[in-house]
């Protein structure tokens, strides 16, 4: 009996003991599933470092500005070779002459030049010409390499190289010296001026516009298809004119500053200037004979002559079955000398001067 009672025991503390065994594990895998989270308590924010405390040097922030160009920079904009050559050709009576490029990148004194050679058919005109790239200029160059002014260049004109000042008020006068008609010029830019020319006496006409320069010379078109011309010299201004429906000038004439303004003599008149001729002898003009035995005939149109403005008088032989041109006299305006051209020469030759 005792030994069942032992028995019943022993069984009931291995029921026991294996219940508390299957507790603890239960209680190990949950803590291996679950691990416990520990909560910490937030840490300040942090203090932000200055400058001072780095030792840093803040640069500031470069900015891009364009690039600069020099003279000689490729990137700067330059002329053609074509546009060079136009620049010379626009000087030039190109019915008669050529010009040909002999050199695209000719370099003197730090500068870059096209270089040309200007031909009227096998002769060819010396010096050199040189135009800047940059600039456009227009120089000289010769053989022993010295640049010079355009103006030396033998088939300078100058008709084309002035630079006028297009302003003033001047003047056309009749024989004894009346007011006939006044010019009023204004120059606005290098390329135009307004004009106002009108008439004087009974019958006042006025036309005003704007015309175009060239140089010394300007013109202008109206509406009507009609035009004027202009050519500007030291002593007046010539104006010409072009109107189909009218035969008869209205405002073509020599115009002069005031005579108080420029202390200029009256300016001779066609009529005036013809008669002023009249009285060279033979020996001056070197025609067989006298004036008087020829045919005079004066332009309307002025022309320059050595700086001075003129009238272009053709003489012709008497005999009206022959219209073979015998010479040209050119007369100053102010009757102050007279040219000839001389054909041997080829060029105008003064054969008279006031005394």
């Amino acid at each position: 009996m005792a030994y069942k009672i032992h028995k019943i025991l022993l069984f009931v503390v291995f029921i026991i003991g294996g219940l508390i065994l299957s507790g603890c594990n239960k209680d190990q895998k949950a803590d291996m599933t679950n691990p416990p989270i520990t909560i910490l308590p937030p840490s300040p924010s942090p203090t932000p470092l200055q400058a001072e405390e780095l030792d840093i040097t803040i640069s500031p922030i470069p900015t891009i500005s364009q690039k600069e160009t020099s003279p000689n920079d490729s990137s700067t904009t330059e002329l053609t070779s074509e546009g060079a050559k136009a620049l010379i050709l626009e000087r030039l009576d190109i019915t008669k002459y050529s010009v040909d490029l002999i050199d695209s990148s000719l370099s003197l004194k730090g500068n870059i030049y096209y270089s040309f050679l200007v031909r009227e058919g096998n002769r060819i005109y010396e010096p050199a010409l040189i135009v800047d790239k940059t600039s456009g200029e227009i120089f000289c160059y010769d053989s022993s390499g010295t640049i010079s002014d355009y103006s030396n260049f033998p088939l300078y004109n100058e008709t084309f190289d002035t630079v006028c000042d297009w302003n003033g008020t001047f003047y056309l006068y009749d024989s004894i010296g009346s007011v006939m008609a006044e010019l009023t010029l204004g120059q606005g830019d290098p390329h135009s001026f307004e004009f106002t020319i009108s008439t004087k006496g009974s019958e006042t006409k006025t036309l005003t516009g704007v015309a175009s320069i060239q140089s010394n010379t300007a013109s202008y078109t109206d509406p009507e298809g009609g035009s004027l011309h202009f050519v500007m010299s030291d002593l007046a201004v010539a104006v010409t004119e072009e109107y189909p429906d009218s035969a008869i000038p209205v405002f073509a004439g020599v115009y002069f500053p005031s005579e108080q303004e420029a202390n200029l003599p009256t300016p001779l008149t066609k009529t005036q200037a013809v008669a002023l001729l009249s009285t060279l002898t033979k020996e001056y003009t070197g025609l067989p004979q006298e004036l008087t035995e020829y045919r005079l005939f004066a332009d309307d149109l002025t022309i320059k002559i050595k700086n001075t403005l003129c009238y272009s008088i053709s003489v012709y032989p008497k005999s009206e079955q022959t219209s073979s041109l015998l010479t040209i006299f050119y007369v100053a305006l102010d009757g102050s000398r007279i040219y000839q051209f001389n054909t041997q020469a080829k060029d105008d030759i003064e054969i008279w001067t006031a005394k």
